[in-house]
C-alpha cells in the first residue's frame, strides 16, 4: 500500500531529505508519513518523539543545538534528520533497510527495527535489499549541531547557497536568526586573522625589520 500523496507544503522538505541523504524520495516520505503523518500528528509521543521526524529529546541534541521545542519546525528538523540518516546510512555502509531500522529501533538494536523498515520500503514499493552509495547525499548542517562530515571553520552551505533553489527564503531566514550560525561565521573569521597574522609573523622571521617599527628617536623639549 502506498502513502497518500504528499502535500504541496510539506513535498519542499521531502525532496530536501532525499538529496541531502541520497534516498530515494518514495523512501523518505513514506518514512515521514510512518512517523507523522506527514507532519499532521507532530507528538510528544510515548517516548517524548515530537515533530515531522519524530526526534525524541536525547537524540535531538546530538544533532542539532537549537532548542527541543524546534524539534517541530519543518526547516531545523529536517537538516536533523538528514545528519542522522547519514549517519546511520555510513554506518550500515549504505545499507537503506537496516539504516531504516536503526532509525526506529536504536543502531544497537537493529532486528528490533526491521518490521518499521519493511513497512517502510513496501510503502515506497523498494526491495528490502536496496543500497546507496555510502554518503551520497549533499552536505547538511543540522542548525549548527555535530555531525560526521561538518567543521565549525567551514562556510556553511546556507551562506554559498543563499540563493539555491534547494533553500527558501525562510530557511534562509531562520538560519541567520540562529545564534549558532553567528557562532560559526565569527570562529570562521577569527580563523582566517589569526593565519594572516601567522603568515605576518612567519614572514618577518629573521628579518632586520621589526615587525612593529617605532620612531627612531623621541623627541625631547629643550628648555628655553
Amino acid at each position: 500500500m502506498s502513502p497518500p500523496p504528499v502535500p504541496s507544503n510539506v513535498a519542499p522538505y521531502i525532496q530536501q531529505a532525499a538529496k541531502g541523504t541520497g534516498l530515494p524520495e518514495s523512501v523518505v516520505a513514506a518514512q515521514n508519513y510512518t512517523e507523522s503523518g506527514y507532519g499532521s500528528n507532530d507528538g510528544p509521543s510515548s517516548t517524548g518523539a515530537m515533530g515531522p521526524w519524530q526526534f525524541e529529546p536525547t537524540t535531538w541534541s546530538s544533532y542539532s543545538s537549537s532548542p527541543f521545542s524546534d524539534a517541530s519546525n519543518w526547516s531545523i528538523s529536517t537538516l536533523a534528520y538528514i545528519a542522522y540518516m547519514k549517519l546511520l546510512l555510513k554506518m550500515e555502509s549504505g545499507n537503506v533497510r537496516n539504516a531504516l531500522a536503526a532509525y526506529n529501533a536504536g543502531p544497537n538494536n537493529i532486528p528490533a527495527g526491521y518490521g518499521y523498515a519493511d513497512g517502510i520500503l513496501s510503502m515506497a514499493g523498494q526491495s528490502q535489499g536496496i543500497s546507496i552509495a555510502a554518503g551520497s547525499g549533499s552536505t547538511a548542517n543540522a542548525a549548527g549541531g555535530a555531525t560526521a562530515d561538518s567543521s565549525i571553520l567551514s562556510w556553511p552551505s546556507e551562506i554559498t547557497g543563499f540563493f539555491s533553489d534547494s533553500k527558501t527564503f525562510i530557511d534562509a531566514l531562520l538560519w541567520i536568526v540562529n545564534p549558532a550560525s553567528w557562532l560559526r561565521i565569527g570562529s570562521f573569521g577569527l580563523a582566517i586573522i589569526l593565519l594572516f597574522l601567522a603568515i605576518l609573523i612567519f614572514t618577518k622571521v629573521g628579518s632586520d625589520d621589526p615587525l612593529i617599527k617605532l620612531p627612531s628617536s623621541i623627541p625631547v623639549p629643550v628648555p628655553v
